[in-house]
């Protein structure tokens, strides 16, 4: 498992994205990358900290205390039965005139295998008219994710390829708009690639590189990795 350090130096090499990195690493990333919360317990902790909404993500199952949480991050959804939790817990913030927005964890379009969390685009399409009865929140954003074993080079940066693609389908299946993209599990890749395959890791820089500009141009999401 890589530090915060090790992390942050690896972030060093991808200018155009940000890092989410665990709570304990709180106040180093107040104003320049975000949280990535366990629980409810870790929302509330960070967000006393001082960490506003946008700089706490909460993706983890069985979400609990949401009524206590959803105006205090960026809640992400694993499942259309999520989505529906959510949606009950939403009912007094909507009252009020505030959509809570919820983000999606989705599966790297062609990509082989779908993780154990989060859902396919195909799967996504098949739920859009679900998705639309839910009248207490909003959904846009997405974490991206796919079995990294073993890519790296071009490979790897095809993945990050992917995560663009598989959030631009997104806004076009919903529709939605696209506030932030988070790629999961590419920080332990990357510093595979960097070891082990020395001699394909500018590659995989230009790959990302590449992305990151396509997402200066259209997007303009926070792009994060973790």
């Amino acid at each position: 498992m890589l530090t915060f350090e090790q992390k942050q130096a690896l972030m060093e090499l991808l200018p155009d994205f940000h890092l989410m990195a665990d709570p304990q690493n709180a106040i180093a990333l107040k104003g320049v990358g975000v949280v990535n919360a366990a629980n409810a317990i870790d929302v509330l902790a960070v967000h006393a900290l001082g960490l506003n909404r946008r700089e706490i993500f909460y993706a983890a199952p069985e979400k609990e205390r949401m009524g206590e949480i959803l105006d205090k991050c960026r809640i992400v959804a694993n499942s259309m039965e999520e989505l529906i939790a959510i949606n009950e817990a939403a009912a007094p913030f909507a009252q009020g005139g505030h959509l809570i927005m919820v983000g999606l964890r989705l599966a790297a379009e062609d990509f082989p295998g779908k993780p154990a969390l989060g859902m396919t685009t195909d799967e996504l399409r098949q739920i859009v008219y679900d998705i639309k009865q839910l009248k207490n929140i909003s959904v846009c954003g997405c974490i991206v994710e796919a079995d990294l074993t073993g890519l790296h080079g071009k490979a790897l940066g095809k993945f990050v390829r992917a995560t663009y693609r598989t959030a631009k389908s997104m806004t076009y299946i919903l529709p939605c708009s696209m506030p932030y993209i988070c790629i999961s599990g590419l920080l332990e890749a990357m510093a595979k690639n960097q070891t082990e395959h020395p001699e394909t890791f500018e590659d995989f820089l230009q790959e990302a590189s590449v992305v990151g500009m396509q997402n200066t141009t259209a997007f303009y999401a926070d792009y994060y990795v973790m």
